[in-house]
């Protein structure tokens, strides 16, 4: 991409049409595919590429924690190795406000709400008082306390699971 606009692609270039303007940063195409799909088209981004790209990605990345989730919790897969971590997922992206940052954020808050879920049963006091399976739950009870109580616009992008036609408009 040009990121002197007019400029010829460097600063003081041919005329310095927008000396005004300062430089463009390099796009990321994975981002702009959120709403808009046809605007990213129209500007010359190309959307099956990132598309497949972009599912290729997270189907790896996802063999690959589920990989991790069943060599470090068990030897073998059983029926009850994931127990809905992928509702925890889910909630994770939703209430991360599909960003980055905020995915990261919830995902070491509900991250930690398993591992206290864990940690909890050792300690004795805890244990007598309450039975094991109320430990289980907690990382789910938080889950949809969570959603409920920070719920409100709905920030999916708007073109998601839609399938793109260049065709169309």
């Amino acid at each position: 991409m040009d990121r002197y606009p007019g400029n010829g692609g460097y600063p003081g270039g041919k005329g310095a049409a927008y000396p005004h303007r300062r430089p463009v940063p390099p796009r990321r195409g994975d981002h702009e595919l959120g709403a808009v799909v046809f605007a990213a088209a129209s500007v010359g981004i190309k959307v099956k590429k990132i598309r497949y790209i972009a599912v290729l990605t997270s189907g790896f990345l996802g063999g690959l924690a589920g990989g991790c989730l069943v060599l470090t919790q068990t030897i073998q897969f059983t029926s009850t190795t994931i127990n809905g971590t992928g509702f925890i997922a889910l909630a994770a992206v939703s209430f991360g406000r599909w960003r980055p940052a905020g995915i990261s954020l919830s995902s070491l808050l509900f991250g930690a709400a398993v591992a206290f879920s864990i940690y909890v049963v050792n300690i004795p006091s805890l244990k007598n008082l309450l039975p094991s399976e109320f430990f289980s739950l907690l990382p789910y009870v938080i889950t949809i306390v969570a959603l409920v109580v920070f719920s409100g616009k709905n920030y999916a992008p708007l073109a998601a699971g839609k399938p793109y036609d260049k065709g169309s408009s």
